[in-house]
């Protein structure tokens, strides 16, 4: 998916985070600790635990386990890839917008999650099944591409969240920046439902 998260409290600063640069993208990723209306506790993949502000406006967002078959012809999707030997593109990740949500970020642009990534916001016009992987060709405003969508690829669907979501050990991925008082805040947070984990 494209630009969409974030978090703030102040004192304790993850060192994941602590030299970044005020204003600089931050992404996180880990299991909540605790939460409340204006801050949430994180232990992050690496094991180390601190505090995150959820100011007034950030968004959560919701996913939750789909399958390829969940991926409709003329659906949207956010599709995060990487190049693979043969000169294509293989999705580390497939996002499943609802139609609400169509045309949201539509484009292909450089995608910062991964080495030499590339995100992919388009309606998908086919799939095509062979051995080794499906092949989505994907349409956007100005052009299209074909990604290969391995069986290892992790695929989740957008579903509505609450604050009510952010349990003790659910897994969350939060996009934010870093204030001048070293404050990390939050302005997206991705909350994984029964049990998924955000794949980015």
């Amino acid at each position: 998916m494209n630009a969409r998260l974030s978090l703030a409290v102040a004192a304790l600063i993850l060192p994941a985070v602590a030299v970044a640069q005020t204003g600089a993208p931050i992404h996180l990723r880990g299991n909540v600790v605790a939460a409340t209306s204006t801050s949430l506790t994180l232990r992050t993949d690496g094991g180390t635990e601190g505090t995150i502000a959820l100011p007034p406006g950030y968004r959560l967002i919701g996913v939750k386990a789909a399958k390829l078959s969940d991926v409709k012809i003329g659906g949207f999707v956010g599709v995060g890839s990487v190049p693979n030997s043969s000169g294509g593109q293989n999705a580390v990740e497939v996002t499943i917008f609802p139609p609400a949500m169509a045309g949201t970020g539509e484009g292909s642009y450089p995608w910062a999650m991964a080495p030499q990534g590339t995100m992919t916001n388009a309606t998908v016009r086919s799939t095509v099944k062979t051995v080794s992987a499906d092949h989505l060709t994907l349409v956007y405003k100005g052009g299209q591409r074909t990604i290969d969508v391995l069986p290892r690829t992790p695929i989740v669907a957008i579903s509505p969240a609450t604050t009510a979501d952010l349990k003790p050990g659910v897994a969350v991925s939060i996009r934010g920046t870093q204030d001048a008082s070293g404050t990390v805040i939050a302005k997206f947070v991705i909350v994984g439902l029964g049990g998924t984990v955000p794949p980015v």
